[in-house]
């Protein structure tokens, strides 16, 4: 609903279109689920109150949705909106319960790198993990020069970053493309990029 039937619903820490994604570990919306944790947890639903911080509309749509989740398990809370360059400065020092924010990169290595890797903290690693395996993992991936091996090495850590869920995945944007059947060489990448000067007309 917030992106108008332009998204996809996500399940795991890293984006599904990267190889090296796995769904091992991750999580599904499960409201029944949820209610057993609360139960489990003891905490009573109505005295869990906080804030999801947004910049923008289609944030803002998100968490509504969000919002309307979450009264099905008897917790309340509210919306605020800031500017681009305060929610910036808000969600990297980690002054915050919970933002709906988003990443773009052209691979995996590099998303986990800015999302997930303790040398972001205070910066693009907004839940401010800091786990040592994580790190040795993209680490031991940024050194691996053979394609498959580093593909394995991401995969491994998908499955640990599923399982850690330091963050809420809740979807990606679809990117679409209308061209003339005549144009050629168009090829759209991973990050959802397309370089013009591959292409060309058919004569």
């Amino acid at each position: 609903m917030a992106y108008n039937g332009m998204a996809t619903a996500s399940w795991t820490m890293t984006p599904s279109n990267f190889p090296g994604t796995t769904e091992e570990n991750a999580d599904t919306y499960d409201v029944e689920k949820a209610k057993e944790y609360l139960d489990a947890s003891g905490v009573d639903p109505s005295s869990v109150t906080f804030s999801i911080i947004i910049s923008d509309d289609t944030k803002k749509r998100a968490a509504e949705v969000i919002q309307a989740n979450l009264k099905e398990i008897g917790i309340e809370c509210t919306i605020e909106n800031m500017d681009l360059a305060t929610y910036l400065s808000t969600t990297a020092e980690g002054d915050y319960t919970a933002a709906i924010g988003g990443y773009t990169s052209s691979n995996l290595l590099s998303y986990v790198v800015g999302v997930y890797h303790s040398s972001s903290i205070n910066a693009s690693n907004k839940t401010r993990l800091n786990d040592p395996e994580v790190d040795a993992l993209i680490d031991q991936a940024k050194t691996t020069l053979d394609e498959e091996e580093r593909v394995a090495i991401l995969e491994q850590l998908s499955a640990k970053l599923n399982e850690i869920c330091s963050q809420v995945p809740l979807y990606q944007p679809l990117t679409l493309r209308a061209y003339n059947s005549g144009l050629k060489g168009v090829e759209v990448s991973d990050s959802g990029t397309l370089y013009f000067e591959d292409v060309y007309w058919e004569e």
